[in-house]
């Protein structure tokens, strides 16, 4: 348990909260490490889904193809910058009718297709901006390319 000032911090089920309490609550995804500096709060992160639903048929595979990392950023966390360094699988299509070959691994609720940012970053951009295109992408739409350099929204 930690204290600050007098108030003891406890998540509801008597532990200490851990990053992924703090940052990914209810999101399929493991923290593996963060670092905090007066500068920003980085965190390296996986998706621990066993399978990923292809795009375009819809069907489950669990079968990977490759994997790579992604650079995200979420909503500051006390007035500092959260980027996510996300290890992403990209899926082999099992269905031998559909056209998509391959697909990458999306985090429901937080990731989405070419995004440099979070969803969560990007509702509270459209938020604050009243614009309907929270992110930018690599590609002009939507929010950023899979091996980008985490320029950021």
């Amino acid at each position: 348990m930690e204290r600050l000032g007098t108030v003891d911090v406890l998540d509801v089920d008597g532990r200490e909260p851990s990053w992924h309490d703090v940052l990914f609550a209810g999101i399929a995804l493991f923290a593996e490490a963060a670092v905090c500096d007066t500068g920003a709060v980085i965190v390296r992160a996986r998706g621990w889904a066993r399978e990923g639903n292809c795009p375009s048929c819809g069907r489950p595979s669990s079968r990977v193809h490759d994997r790579y990392r992604r650079q995200l950023q979420d909503v500051p966390l006390a007035a500092r910058p959260v980027r996510i360094v996300l290890e992403v699988r990209r899926f082999v299509c099992v269905n031998t009718e559909c056209g998509q070959r391959t697909f990458a691994e999306q985090i429901r609720g937080f990731t989405s297709p070419f995004a440099r940012c979070t969803t969560g970053w990007g509702h509270a951009e459209r938020d604050r901006t009243g614009t309907g295109r929270p992110c930018r992408s690599a590609h002009g739409h939507g929010a950023g390319h899979h091996g980008g350099a985490g320029r950021g929204c």
